[in-house]
């Protein structure tokens, strides 16, 4: 299960790895490692945070449902296409204003705690295209205080959003009209990657999607990891290292911390879960019992994997030569 670094578990990150004598120049690099709680602590209430995500996939759930079991409140979620992770979190009542371009659950229909949060006035939302999200994270990237477009001429999106954020604005160059969105820099993004080194920088296997633009958009990061590994070993292949130790602030090593999201190349997708958290989040009572059971009812993500269950975690482990488990339409068929 790609879980590794054995010493880590058994006695901490701090007591395990040590402070190691990372250097740049002359500059010791604090040793970033935290618990996953001291992490979500870190995220205050009313902060605004991004949990990167894009369909099934590396997705920072472990992280999700601690800011939930440690019950955050007014928070303002940023996000381009999410669906279980932010339904989730809005069910739960952590969040008072989203900017999105997309939650809904795909192939299973819409998300039903969103919509009830949002059908009852509970929360806000402003609503863009996936591309103008994300075009809106790489200006927050590149320091920039707006990105123009020609997105969203012709369409209702620049009615349906605050003025100070979206405007028409005219080229000074052509003179042709565009629109101008203003930047997005959260103050916490939450991203999960493979493998991160003792000095923060993090690997990526697989699709990328536009959560680089959305992790180095952040005032601060924070990366959970299945595991953590040496410096000298992601130097063998730096062309992986999608984020660099610099700009993180803090790493959390969480076996398994993406499901029932996959992780490529160390499991795959739970579906049968996904499937039973939609079934659930379709009224208050089922939202309420799935909480009640794989959130409040553990202590964290040891706790959650256990209600899981041992053998069907094992059966979700990626073969190493195809990336993806085998076991995938057995599990199905069950």
């Amino acid at each position: 299960m790609g879980i590794g670094a054995n010493s880590y578990f058994l006695s901490g990150p701090r007591e395990a790895l040590g402070r190691r004598d990372c250097r740049m120049g002359s500059t010791e690099l604090e040793v970033k490692l935290v618990t996953m709680r001291e992490a979500a602590k870190m995220v205050a209430d009313g902060s605004s945070i991004c949990c990167s995500s894009f369909g099934y996939e590396k997705v920072a759930f472990a992280f999700i449902r601690e800011l939930i079991r440690q019950r955050k409140q007014n928070l303002y979620l940023y996000g381009s296409g999410m669906n279980v992770d932010a339904d989730m979190l809005i069910g739960a009542g952590c969040i008072r204003k989203a900017e999105i371009g997309h939650i809904g659950f795909e192939n299973i229909g819409l998300a039903p705690c969103f919509r009830r949060q949002v059908e009852a006035g509970k929360m806000e939302v402003e609503d863009y295209s996936n591309f103008i999200m994300t075009m809106r994270f790489w200006a927050g990237m590149m320091g920039l205080p707006f990105i123009s477009l020609r997105s969203g001429l012709g369409t209702d999106i620049p009615q349906t959003i605050s003025k100070d954020k979206a405007r028409e604005m005219q080229c000074p160059f052509t003179g042709q009209k565009l629109m101008a969105y203003r930047a997005v820099n959260p103050d916490f993004t939450i991203i999960h990657v493979q493998r991160v080194d003792t000095e923060g920088n993090a690997h990526i296997d697989g699709p990328v999607y536009d959560n680089v633009e959305k992790a180095k958009s952040a005032k601060n990061l924070i990366v959970t990891c299945e595991e953590i590994v040496t410096p000298d070993f992601v130097r063998q292949t730096p062309e992986k290292t999608m984020i660099p130790g610099f700009l993180v602030k803090a790493v959390v090593e969480v076996p398994l911390g993406a499901h029932p999201y996959a992780c490529y190349k160390y499991y795959d997708y739970d579906w049968q879960h996904i499937e039973q958290y939609a079934e659930n989040a379709k009224d208050p009572k089922g939202f309420e019992a799935y909480l009640d059971r794989y959130i409040y009812g553990v202590d964290d993500n040891w706790g959650y994997l256990k209600e899981i269950g041992y053998e069907k975690i094992l059966r979700l482990k990626a073969n190493t030569s195809l990336g993806y488990s085998t076991y995938y339409k057995k599990l199905v068929g069950e």
